[in-house]
């Protein structure tokens, strides 16, 4: 059983990408989404969007409809930060499981999934796995890997884990669950199993506007639509110093982004 975890505030258009993956998979799963605006740390107050901290893109009428499905569960909330959400959405889950933290703009494919899946049915001495992504800072830019800037080795990306009851959030960026962070499948094993995800982080102008409020970054839309029209490779830090250092690149055409 696979227990998917979301939380999310205007989330259009991700969202709508990843039930028909879910729906596709072969093994049992649930999807629990969180819907609200986020703290952006303990006691940070959350952006504001027009339907009193709610989802105000189309999110909160897509999730009204699909609270209707069987294998999905949505709550909200817009007055805790993420680890406590989490931490809430893990106490509906019972029994031994495999928990996939999966960010609205995470996108896996149902192969991956399933792989994963059987990585850990295989080798039930490891609790958790780290991931490489391909980190988009643009519809067809993509930040070059392992060197930096979207996947710090040293907490970049463990999003699986071999879930007990009694596991819990420790803290959410980066994710860590007690006890079950470690021992962890590799960067290099999940590499060599094609377990490389596309996060679409900054792809479309409405999604970096939202994340300059919820962040508070002063001139992050202007130097992301500086970004897009750069020659590549760049340094991002030139465009986007918060991310810290690495190189932009051009993606490869089968992994931009467009809209499901």
């Amino acid at each position: 059983m696979i227990h998917f975890l979301t939380c999310v505030c205007n989330g259009m258009p991700f969202i709508r990408h990843h039930l028909k993956v879910f729906e596709s998979l072969s093994v049992p799963w649930h999807w629990h989404i969180c819907e609200g605006a986020s703290y952006t740390h303990d006691g940070a107050p959350a952006p504001r969007t027009a339907c009193h901290g709610l989802s105000d893109d189309g999110t909160h009428e897509y999730l009204v409809d699909l609270a209707k499905h069987p294998q999905v569960t949505i709550t909200q909330d817009t007055r805790h930060y993420l680890t406590w959400r989490f931490n809430e959405m893990l106490k509906t889950i019972t029994g031994e499981c495999l928990l996939w933290q999966v960010d609205v703009d995470e996108y896996w494919t149902a192969k991956q999934i399933e792989t994963m899946h059987d990585l850990f049915a295989n080798d039930h001495s490891v609790n958790s796995a780290m991931c490489w992504c391909n980190y988009f800072v643009g519809p067809r830019l993509v930040l070059e890997r392992k060197r930096g800037a979207g996947n710090f080795t040293n907490q970049e990306w463990r999003r699986v884990w071999r879930f007990k009851e009694g596991c819990a959030y420790v803290q959410h960026d980066p994710p860590i669950i007690t006890p079950a962070n470690s021992p962890a499948f590799t960067h290099a094993q999940t590499e060599a199993a094609g377990l490389i995800f596309n996060h679409y982080a900054f792809v479309t102008e409405k999604q970096v506007e939202f994340k300059t409020r919820r962040y508070g970054w002063t001139v992050a839309l202007d130097r992301w639509r500086a970004l897009q029209g750069a020659v590549v490779p760049t340094p991002v830090e030139k465009f986007l110093p918060w991310l810290g250092c690495g190189t932009v690149m051009a993606a490869q055409e089968s992994d931009g982004f467009r809209e499901d």
